[in-house]
């Protein structure tokens, strides 16, 4: 049996305005989740700056910089997956299609995982991003243009290069998801 690793209690004090805008959020979010990834992120920030003595120092630096700009990228996935849902996407069935399609490939074992852009696992003609758009659009099988128009559509000409990152890819692919989940139930409640 594994051995439960037990947290640490911190007291923090932060401003009564940010107190009163975590109170007034209507979403269950875990604060020392939040927080302990904050801290997570700038030991990274500080590990990423620190002198280079030794190539391990070199090594400890670069990898903790990665680590970073995959946050990052994941990050702005994440809200550009949010803004597409919230602002671009036309129907309901293409974020339905999506959802299953991120749903079955996290449930199932096969491999490579559905966010993972460049990994040769994929063979063939179509990649991760090329999946995840005929999940939306299937018809893109047939006419390999929508793929170009869907990241255009969804990300606006000069930032569709974006999606090459497999961490944007993943927190693209994490917001439609999201917001699905919260207007799925609304749009589909039958009174």
């Amino acid at each position: 049996m594994a051995a439960r690793r037990r947290g640490v209690r911190l007291n923090l004090s932060i401003s009564r305005e940010l107190k009163e805008r975590m109170d007034a959020v209507s979403q269950s979010v875990n604060w020392s989740q939040t927080a302990a990834e904050a801290f997570e992120r700038k030991l990274d920030d500080l590990k990423s700056q620190q002198e280079v003595k030794t190539d391990e120092d070199m090594i400890a630096r670069f990898q903790a910089a990665a680590k970073l700009e995959a946050e990052e990228d994941y990050q702005d996935g994440l809200e550009a997956g949010r803004d597409w849902v919230r602002c671009r996407a036309k129907r309901p069935g293409d974020l339905r299609r999506i959802a299953r399609y991120i749903e079955e490939s996290e449930e199932g074992s096969r491999a490579p995982i559905w966010w993972a852009v460049g990994d040769p696992a994929w063979g063939g003609h179509f990649g991760a991003t090329e999946r995840f758009v005929l999940a939306a659009w299937p018809a893109a099988r047939d006419d390999a243009s929508l793929f170009t128009q869907f990241w255009n559509e969804a990300l606006g000409k000069d930032n569709a290069d974006r999606i090459k990152s497999g961490e944007f890819l993943h927190g693209f692919g994490d917001g439609v998801v999201e917001v699905w989940g919260v207007i799925r139930n609304k749009l589909y409640r039958r009174d």
